[in-house]
């Protein structure tokens, strides 16, 4: 299985993860990168956090869109950010690799 991650190529750093049910698009760039299992929401990622939108707002007593919440950033320029593709692969030395489920 292949991973993707999104990393500036002016200050190396990388969209930082989430936690559940919060948005990533006001956090700066960081240290730790968030992984992707499709190189389409990864890139998809990347517009969204260099446009600077929080997302889908609601009201919270009726739960209908109240609009996009769209954030002021400056800086974020999408044309300096890469999506790279991470291996999950993993072999180590002298171990045989064999499929699941077969026999040794």
């Amino acid at each position: 299985m292949d991973l993707y991650i999104v990393r500036c190529k002016v200050t190396r750093k990388f969209l930082t993860p989430i936690r559940g049910g919060k948005s990533s698009t006001a956090l700066p760039l960081g240290d730790k990168p968030r992984t992707f299992t499709t190189r389409y929401a990864a890139e998809n990622a990347a517009r969204w956090w260099a446009a600077g939108r929080a997302g889908l707002t609601r009201d919270w007593e009726t739960g209908d869109p109240a609009g996009v919440n769209s954030l002021p950033v400056e800086g974020r320029d999408l044309s300096t950010l890469r999506v790279h593709t991470l291996t999950t692969r993993t072999y180590f030395p002298g171990e045989p690799i064999r499929p699941i489920g077969e026999a040794q």
